[in-house]
Parts: C-alpha cells; structure tokens; sequence
C-alpha cells in the first residue's frame, strides 16, 4: 500500500518557510514546561523543609532557655553546698558523707544540664545552617521559575495569531 506523499511535502515545505527561531522556541517551551514542573515541585518541597525547620528552630529556643534558667540554678546550688562544706564537717562524718553525697549528685545533674544545653547549641547552630541553605536553594527556585515563566510568556506573545483559513 502505497502513502501519499503529499502531506509530508506540506510539512517539509512549511518548516522550510517558518522561521528556524520560532522551531527553536518551541523546542525550548517545552522543555522549559519541564523544568517548569520540576521547579514548581521543587520550590513546594524546599518551602515545606523551611517551615519545618522554622517549626523546629521556634520550639529549640525556649528549651534552651529553659536549659539556661536550670543550670543557673544548678551552679547555685552547687556553690551554696560547697560553700557549706564547713559546716557539714562540724556535724560529724555521718553529716559529711551526707552532704558529699548531695554535692555530687548536684554535679552530676549540673553536668547533664550543660552537656544537654551544649547539644542544643550544636542543634541550633545546625538548624541555622540548615535554614540559610534551604533558603538560598528556594531563592534560586525561585528565580528560575521565574525566568521560565518570563520566557514563555515572551514566546507566547512572540507567536504568530492562528489565522482562520
């Protein structure tokens, strides 16, 4: 069976009469369509990331102040019971042991409090680097869809009007 040959002629001679730009915009609509999609999701995800970790870094902020307050208290009632080691002595050995054992379960607390209000320092320092990186990657989203956006607008506007034929 035979295919006519014409409608691949019109074809041919059609591209031959159009312009090269405009194929090579249409090419490039498309694709950018593509990376239109691609950069909508991605700016949807870093948007989500950002919110989480704003989330995140709001609820560190009073626990780490809460971490402050506690050792504050902790250092004071360390100081307060060395201080009183004197005191304790004259009581007696029961009476020392008594507050030597008090003083290092102080310190032992103390120390749980610092290393715990260290790692919330760690965290929040890691937080802050994480939002300033997600924030540069959603500005650069960002940008890019727009300048997308903005090419096919102009490739739109750049299109020859349908002509009713």
């Amino acid at each position: 069976m035979k295919r006519p040959l014409l409608p691949y002629v019109v074809a041919v001679a059609a591209l031959a009469v159009a312009p090269a730009v405009s194929l090579a915009q249409y090419v490039n609509a498309a694709t950018d369509a593509r990376d239109l999609a691609a950069l909508t999701a991605e700016v949807a995800q870093l948007t989500a990331q950002s919110q989480q970790l704003e989330g995140e870094a709001a609820t560190l902020g009073p626990r780490r102040d809460e971490l402050r307050a506690r050792a504050r208290q902790q250092a004071r009632a360390l100081y307060h019971l060395t201080q009183g080691t004197a005191f304790a002595a004259q009581g007696g050995p029961e009476m020392l042991l008594d507050h030597a054992a008090r003083a290092e379960r102080v310190r032992r607390i103390f120390r749980r409090t610092l290393r715990e209000l260290d790692a919330s320092g760690r965290r929040a320092d890691a937080l802050d680097a994480d939002r300033a990186r997600v924030a540069r990657s959603l500005d650069s989203a960002r940008a890019q869809k727009s300048q997308i956006e903005v090419q096919q607008r102009a490739t739109i506007a750049a299109a020859p009007a349908p002509t009713a034929g």
